[in-house]
């Protein structure tokens, strides 16, 4: 637990302290060992090591877009992406691969993924064509980008799940499909977002989702912090919680309760508002 936690944050550690204790209370119920201690231990984290600027900068961070800022990152990546389809590839300076560089449109492509449904970036890469249907994606493997291994494994079960989709999503990652196959982007055994003889870096992306954000004035959020927004969003529109969790691919609300409480507490004094209005 503390070698993990010198590079992961401390929900991260904590997290990963609870599965190795639930690992060891299930040898202790089969008799490999004798009984374990879980009182008074000590979690150590990577914030540990940070300094209290960084502390404070990241504790004020951005933990999502509001729904204006959303609308408007939403609509410019859709319609950028719809237009770029139309053309050839589209390079832009300083793309680092492999062997050859990632194009503009597959970055877009990413993206709007991320927009519509929420799903977390190795996701999002490890999908195939036939992950995609009309009315939803199943997400049922990873892509491995860190370490170039190719597909891996979900981060947990509840996360293998059949995400709904949109038109606009489906149809554009339908126009993207075409689009590779016509120059040349594609090869069997790949994931759709995955370009021949390229290196996908998460990085990259969000370096590409700062410029877009900059130029639409609006603050800077990373990609896993479109999950974020996703969720939120959801919440604000009185999409039920069971239903968000299955979206995002947690087995209880339990996480959704606790990273968007506040959301839920203004959702409740809406609603209480409007029961008094029907009631009153």
């Amino acid at each position: 637990i503390d070698q993990f936690g010198k590079t992961h944050r401390l929900e991260t550690v904590r997290n990963f302290k609870t599965m190795i204790i639930h690992a060891l209370r299930y040898a202790v119920d089969d008799e490999y060992i004798k009984g374990i201690k879980t009182t008074n231990l000590t979690v150590n984290s990577v914030e540990k090591t940070w300094e209290h600027d960084k502390v404070n900068k990241v504790v004020n961070q951005k933990k999502f877009l509001e729904m204006g800022e959303f609308n408007k990152l939403k609509s410019f990546v859709d319609f950028k992406l719809e237009e770029m389809l139309d053309q050839g590839p589209v390079i832009s300076a300083g793309n680092y691969t492999h062997k050859k560089q990632i194009t503009e449109q597959t970055y877009y492509m990413i993206m709007s993924v991320g927009i519509h449904t929420g799903m977390r970036y190795a996701e999002v890469i490890g999908l195939t064509r036939n992950d995609i249907t009309p009315n939803q994606i199943d997400v049922n493997k990873t892509w491995d980008y860190k370490y170039s291994t190719g597909f891996a494994l979900t981060k947990n079960d509840s996360s293998i799940r059949k995400v709904d989709i949109d038109s606009t999503l489906y149809n554009l990652l339908i126009k993207y499909s075409k689009f590779c196959d016509e120059n040349d982007l594609s090869r069997d055994g790949l994931p759709l977002m995955i370009d021949p003889d390229t290196r996908m870096y998460n990085a990259t992306v969000n370096e590409k989702l700062y410029k877009i954000l900059d130029k639409l004035n609006i603050p800077r959020v990373s990609y896993h912090k479109l999950r974020h927004t996703y969720v939120s969003v959801m919440l604000s529109n009185g999409i039920q919680m069971n239903y968000i969790a299955k979206q995002v691919g947690h087995n209880n609300t339990n996480m959704i309760n606790k990273v968007y409480g506040h959301l839920q507490k203004e959702i409740e004094e809406r609603e209480a508002s409007r029961t008094n209005a029907i009631f009153g």
